[in-house]
């Protein structure tokens, strides 16, 4: 494990840390006061941001990380912090720990995010509706997982498998290479958006979402691909690639 030690602070004209001088392993190195850094060198939550560990804030909310990412819970519910997202989740609790916001920032974070996904509960309820495609159909922490290759995540996004939209991306520019907010989807499909449908769920009528409807329509798509896009070396080269050896069916 690192040792370091902060020998030298920048504040900028309103009185708030800029930057740091860090002696890390016996090397000084100036520091921008980004969230990220200051959590880490500042009040030493190393292991919070590399590791698995839960940070408790008040009853019924935690922060916790996990080797892909970071997670939200508030009264039970948990949401995966999207990679735009990172900063104002890592801001906040630097601030909850200086005492500067309270765990309702946290609250609000957790809505901002779950009011643009799907109903995890609706979705997955409707799965049997796939017929036997539903054994295809995988349901994760984060999404569908499709066939052991594709992934609809909840906010109805497709990536493949491999691609995980929670790792840093990075561009090379100005002589460098910088840290990015980029995941880029596997396919985008693009076309009329679905009219909210009402289906009957244990007795009970509810009324989909348009983005539930998105979410089950990309879902219909990744199954039937080979007949709703039938380019057949495009699809033999993704499956490769993504360790599928089952045949090609023919149309």
């Amino acid at each position: 494990m690192s040792d370091w030690e902060i020998i030298h602070k920048d504040y900028d004209a309103d009185g708030e840390l800029s930057s740091m001088l860090v002696v890390e392993d016996g090397e000084p190195t100036q520091k921008n006061a980004i969230p990220e850094n200051v959590l880490l060198y500042v009040h030493g939550l190393r292991e919070f941001l590399v590791g698995n560990e839960v940070i408790n804030l008040e009853d019924g909310v935690h922060v916790a990380s996990r080797e892909k990412g970071y997670v939200l819970v508030v009264d039970g519910n948990l949401v995966e912090i999207p990679p735009k997202e990172n900063e104002r989740f890592l801001n906040n609790i630097k601030d909850y720990i200086e005492d500067e916001a309270s765990a309702d920032v946290f609250r609000e974070l957790h809505s901002d995010i779950i009011k643009d996904q799907v109903r995890r509960p609706v979705v997955n309820a409707l799965r049997h509706t796939f017929g036997e495609k539903k054994f295809e159909i995988q349901p994760q922490g984060n999404g569908w997982l499709i066939e052991d290759m594709f992934l609809v995540d909840w906010n109805a996004n497709v990536y493949t498998k491999e691609d995980d939209p929670n790792s840093d991306d990075y561009v090379r520019g100005g002589g460098g290479v910088v840290k990015t907010d980029k995941s880029y989807e596997f396919v985008q499909l693009r076309g009329p958006n679905p009219d909210p449908k009402e289906v009957n769920l244990g007795g009970e009528s509810v009324m989909l979402t348009e983005q539930e409807m998105v979410f089950l329509s990309k879902v219909m798509w990744l199954l039937g691909r080979h007949k709703y896009h039938p380019d057949e070396p495009f699809w033999k080269y993704v499956e490769r690639e993504l360790g599928d050896d089952r045949q090609v069916p023919e149309f």
